[in-house]
């Protein structure tokens, strides 16, 4: 949750309050591991104290750009956080974009005892989605 959350205090901005939950999510995301229960945790401080040292303490091994912009997206400042157009410009952004299946691969390495899902169940799943999705919307819901 984002710091200015927890005390109040400040006026609520919704773009600074998503931008840092972007990053908690992007980390967790990335290594299947969350970077910090909340920004007043030793976690959080050490994150932000020496990115790089934080990351060896916890064996994550982690890009100095991954890092850079996960700080950012995490400021405590919520004026300090980086906008979405400098998000989007971020070095690490720039780099190749993985496919589906690079995804959930690289998810599946980071959690030991998953095994990925066969082809009927992924296709079986699939086929339920796209059968919810095309109902009308009025009758969503109504199935209690």
């Amino acid at each position: 949750m984002a710091p200015e959350l927890l005390g109040g205090k400040d006026p609520y901005d919704g773009p600074a309050v998503d931008i840092f939950a972007c990053g908690a999510i992007l980390f967790i995301m990335r290594y299947a591991k969350f970077a910090f229960a909340a920004s007043n945790d030793s976690y959080y401080r050490r994150l932000h104290r020496n990115p790089a040292q934080a990351m060896v303490d916890r064996h994550i091994n982690a890009s100095p750009e991954f890092l850079d912009l996960i700080v950012g997206l995490t400021q405590l400042d919520p004026k300090k956080r980086l906008t979405l157009e400098q998000v989007k410009n971020h070095p690490w952004m720039q780099g190749p974009t993985a496919k589906a299946n690079e995804v959930r691969a690289h998810y599946y390495s980071l959690t030991p005892g998953r095994k990925c899902l066969n082809k009927d169940h992924y296709n079986a799943m699939q086929n339920s989605r796209k059968d919810w999705a095309a109902q009308k919307k009025v009758e969503r819901g109504n199935d209690v």
